[in-house]
């Protein structure tokens, strides 16, 4: 039996699909990027590789708060973004079912109409 392209509406619900990732993959990159700021203003307050006074530490710890206060509010700006692509993969499971029922259905006419078992223009399912 020869493939079936996919239904329209499942290929654009896949394409939204594909855009929720990519805003995924974003939030998630500016969030590493933070994270990896933060960690080199950690390393900077230790001092190892250069000398930090009283009075820079507690301007870099200020700086670290800053940004961990601003990753966490990215954190839920994350969760929303994590709900839009759960509920994009819901939408292609969705169609991709109504899709499959809908060609069962379109299949089970159309053996029944070639048989003769018609009637009143409906088939019985």
């Amino acid at each position: 039996m020869p493939k079936r392209s996919p239904d329209v509406s499942v290929i654009q619900r896949v394409d939204l699909l594909d855009v929720r990732l990519l805003d995924l993959f974003a939030q998630v990159e500016a969030m590493l990027r933070s994270a990896r700021e933060i960690q080199r203003n950690a390393i900077k307050m230790r001092g190892i590789s250069v000398p930090v006074s009283a009075a820079q530490r507690r301007t870099i710890a200020d700086r670290i708060r800053k940004q961990v206060r601003t990753m966490e509010r990215e954190s839920v700006t994350l969760r929303t973004v994590v709900r839009s692509v759960v509920q994009a993969s819901a939408d292609v499971h969705a169609a991709t079912r109504a899709n499959s029922d809908a060609t069962r259905k379109g299949v089970g006419v159309l053996r029944r109409a070639l048989s003769g078992n018609v009637e009143d223009g409906r088939a019985d399912d």
